[in-house]
C-alpha cells in the first residue's frame, strides 16, 4: 500500500513538473551567473580520472579542485525530473558535505 501511494505521488509530481513552463533564456543565464567561469585552457587531465573533452559544446568549468563542469542544455527539464524520480529512492544525506561550505 505504501509503495502504491509513493508511486502515485511520484507520478503526480512528474505531471505537475511537465506542466511548468521551461525556464527562459534570461532565467538560465541568471542561474548560471552565480557560478565562476574558469578558462578551459587551465584544465589538464590528471590521469586518475576520466579525461574531459574541453571542446564539448556548452562545457563550462566552475571549480578547479576538484574540477566541476556544467554542460548547458545537456538534459531537458523533463529528463532531469525523470532522472531525479528514478534516483530518488537511492538518495542519501551526504556525510562529507554541507551547504555551509558553499
Amino acid at each position: 500500500e505504501a509503495s502504491r501511494k509513493k508511486a502515485a505521488e511520484a507520478a503526480a509530481e512528474r505531471e505537475s513538473t511537465r506542466r511548468k513552463a521551461p525556464a527562459s533564456k534570461l532565467e538560465k543565464e541568471a542561474t548560471l551567473s552565480q557560478y565562476p567561469s574558469i578558462p578551459l585552457s587551465e584544465y589538464a587531465s590528471d590521469g586518475d580520472h576520466l579525461a574531459i573533452n574541453a571542446d564539448f559544446p556548452g562545457l563550462r568549468a566552475i571549480h578547479r579542485d576538484p574540477w566541476i563542469f556544467l554542460v548547458s542544455d545537456l538534459l531537458s527539464r523533463a529528463e532531469c525530473e525523470e532522472l531525479m524520480v528514478k534516483a530518488g529512492p537511492h538518495f542519501q544525506s551526504s556525510s562529507g558535505y554541507s551547504n555551509n561550505f558553499r
